[in-house]
């Protein structure tokens, strides 16, 4: 199922199917479950009876079964939420037991059960390769995937913000909000409120990339975050343009460089610990990654290049941090030159 399928029920109060939001944006996955909070409990004294929240992966199942079979309380329906859930570490008997709750879906029609997953709780694999757990979702609930937005969504979403508050925006502006504040949704709709407020304060009705720049907090780590998915997509124009979005922000050339051989230092070993024979989840434990689905987008990257390859990258990221901070060569041009060798 889309959101925009999943907006027309919300509003219609259709739910033929109760949900199972995944994917990286967090933001959004919020967003419709107070939509459907709203759609479904308008009446607030009656909000705790029948607007049920669970929250983390220790949410008993036993639990949700009960408030998701338990009919509304003087009122229509009835709202039962789990949210943070991590569903790719359920055992096998959990996820029968999950099964077995969405199967009275058609028992308990005047309750709508809603799970949102955390970004790992439900891999969503891409769309040739689905995740092998989301798909097996698929045939009992509607899935939901909200993916990280692109900038033209993100742009789209920021001019409704400022037109609902009665400010003119343009590209010129909305475009350096992106390049200043990165791309989550949370940070933006932060930084939006502020500049709203500061607008208004000053009895001004145009959003310029002055006020931007003078209002707004810059965020390194959004930059840094998509110079690494682009390393690992081996995507080099994609990597230059988040490169340039540092530049443009005055972020420290040796941060870049700090951010680039730490992806190229766990290529490398990565793809040692592959020809070893280890998996995702060993190889998350060795290097402390994170989790065994942060550790698969390691993999999937080191899988892209050779083990000499990584290595000689690696050297080389070392070469160009000696330099920079030997005064040999400084600024952006040698990283641009060095990924354009090495992506």
């Amino acid at each position: 199922m889309d959101s925009e399928t999943l907006k027309k029920n919300i509003k219609e109060k259709s739910h033929d199917k109760w949900y199972i939001f995944c994917g990286e944006e967090d933001y959004l996955k919020r967003y419709y479950l107070r939509a459907l909070a709203s759609s479904l409990c308008p009446d607030k004294t009656l909000e705790s009876l029948n607007h049920i929240i669970f929250d983390g992966p220790d949410a008993s199942l036993a639990e949700i079964y009960e408030a998701a079979v338990t009919p509304p309380v003087m009122s229509e329906h009835k709202f039962v939420e789990w949210g943070n859930a991590d569903l790719e570490h359920l055992k096998e008997k959990e996820l029968r037991a999950l099964e077995n709750i969405f199967s009275e879906r058609s028992t308990s029609p005047d309750c709508v059960l809603a799970i949102s997953a955390s970004e790992e709780g439900l891999v969503t694999g891409t769309q040739k390769k689905p995740g092998k757990l989301f798909t097996r979702l698929s045939k009992i609930a509607a899935v939901v995937a909200f993916p990280r937005s692109s900038d033209r969504q993100l742009l789209s979403w920021l001019k409704k913000h400022f037109d609902r508050e009665g400010i003119r925006s343009d590209a010129a502006s909305l475009g350096k909000m992106l390049l200043r504040c990165g791309h989550s949704m949370d940070v933006l709709e932060n930084e939006t409120e502020k500049l709203c407020a500061y607008l208004k304060q000053n009895e001004a009705t145009t959003l310029t990339t002055d006020t931007v720049e003078a209002v707004t907090s810059p965020i390194s780590e959004a930059d840094a975050f998509g110079l690494s998915n682009a390393i690992l997509d081996r995507d080099l124009p994609r990597a230059l343009a988040a490169l340039s979005e540092m530049k443009a922000r005055r972020v420290e050339a040796i941060v870049a460089i700090a951010s680039i051989s730490k992806i190229y230092s766990s290529l490398a070993s990565v793809s040692v610990l592959l020809s070893e024979g280890k998996n995702s989840a060993e190889i998350a434990q060795a290097l402390r990654i994170g989790s065994s689905y942060s550790a698969s987008l390691y993999i999937k990257g080191a899988s892209k290049r050779s083990t000499r390859a990584l290595v000689s990258a690696s050297k080389g990221c070392l070469r160009l941090d000696t330099a920079a901070k030997s005064g040999g060569q400084t600024g952006y041009s040698p990283i641009e030159r060095f990924l354009a060798e090495y992506i």
